[in-house]
């Protein structure tokens, strides 16, 4: 069927019914940026939130999953392969979806989710996807004890795990702090640090505060040096450091400890007391 678009005439793609509404197959690439080019009437990316096809890129239509008020930019796979994107399952049957790292990548209020094969794409909330986790979470560790760089904490030797954070959300998150505790009888035997961005600039590090043995950094004992990660930023220096010198006598790993893994639970706190917890686990050997 041939249709207008501004002073262009062009086809119209073809159309196959998924869950008993209707989506569009994809026409050729070449086709598709060609004639996007010539008539202009086409825009926005696949997974795009749309209000209209008009904000839809050319062969895919503004589409409503029958779970959700919001709207998105896509395409039937049932019988064709994507051009842009996954094909993956849903609710709404078989549909060509953005592929995401983390909420950040998708639009609006579409969500960052896993498929069972454990491919990331950006699509409604729907039964047949797990959304990804959202917030402030440990991103990397680093782990020092004594000479040794094996990642593991030695019987009586000196040590350093530096925790690093991610904000894997869409909102800005000011005056970040953290705490730890490590898991079995051993729980204080760690000294503590917490790092800050600079007061001028945020990005850059401001330096060190002394949390003590226990672990617990207030905003109050901050002095309001804390650090803000904006939406998909990774901290730059470790957000807490479990070493450090208590009472001028560098920690030790206790001679005494069991061997085997010792697990380390972390709790972000922001300013609005918004708070996250993960844990990471540390093997310990003589």
């Amino acid at each position: 069927m041939m249709v207008r678009c501004g002073p262009w005439k062009v086809w119209a793609p073809a159309r196959v019914v998924v869950a008993g509404r209707t989506l569009p197959r994809r026409q050729s690439g070449v086709t598709c940026a060609v004639l996007s080019l010539l008539s202009g009437c086409w825009g926005g990316s696949l997974g795009d939130t749309c209000s209209g096809e008009s904000d839809c890129p050319y062969g895919t239509r503004c589409f409503q999953p029958k779970s959700s008020e919001t709207k998105i930019c896509t395409v039937s796979c049932s019988s064709s392969p994507c051009d842009d994107g996954t094909c993956v399952t849903t609710a709404d049957g078989q549909v060509c979806a953005k592929t995401c790292a983390s909420a950040v990548d998708c639009s609006g209020a579409i969500l960052c989710q896993a498929t069972p094969d454990n491919v990331q794409v950006c699509w409604v909330a729907d039964p047949n996807l797990t959304p990804i986790r959202t917030g402030v979470w440990i991103s990397s560790t680093t782990v020092t004890s004594g000479s040794s760089n094996d990642g593991a904490l030695h019987l009586g030797d000196s040590y350093s795990i530096k925790i690093y954070a991610t904000n894997t959300g869409k909102d800005v998150v000011n005056g970040l702090w953290a705490t730890a505790t490590s898991s079995g009888p051993d729980a204080d035997f760690f000294g503590c640090t917490i790092g800050y961005g600079s007061n001028m600039d945020p990005t850059q590090f401001g330096g060190t505060e002394d949390c003590g043995q226990n672990c617990y950094c207030t905003v109050a004992a901050l002095n309001g040096d804390v650090t803000s990660l904006s939406p998909g930023q990774a901290s730059k220096w470790p957000i807490l450091t479990l070493s450090g010198e208590t009472g001028g006598v560098a920690p030790v790993v206790p001679s005494d400890m069991p061997l085997g893994p010792v697990t380390f639970t972390v709790v972000f706190t922001d300013a609005r007391n918004q708070t996250w917890t993960d844990s990471f686990q540390v093997e310990v050997r003589q």
